[in-house]
């Protein structure tokens, strides 16, 4: 199970907030555009498309949570 955390702004985030909204809305973008890629490739029942769409989107998850944004926690499954 996952759940979000709150998300707080860093200070360098606040000393360059026009920089640090255009790269979030870069990512943002980037994983609207493999989401949208992953849904039509799943009512095409493109299995190879959805196996390599499903595996660049867990990366760019990883990069992203890793990244300093930490967006969510992956719970231990007792806590489901």
């Amino acid at each position: 199970m996952v759940r979000t955390l709150p998300t707080k702004i860093k200070e360098y985030e606040l000393k360059d907030s026009r920089w640090w909204m255009g790269r979030h809305k870069e990512n943002l973008s980037y994983m609207c555009i493999r989401i949208d890629q992953l849904l039509k490739a799943m009512e095409e029942d493109d299995i190879d498309r959805i196996e390599s769409l499903s595996m660049i989107i867990r990366v760019a998850l990883k990069n992203l949570n890793d990244s300093g944004i930490g967006l969510y926690q992956v719970l231990p499954e007792e806590e489901e």
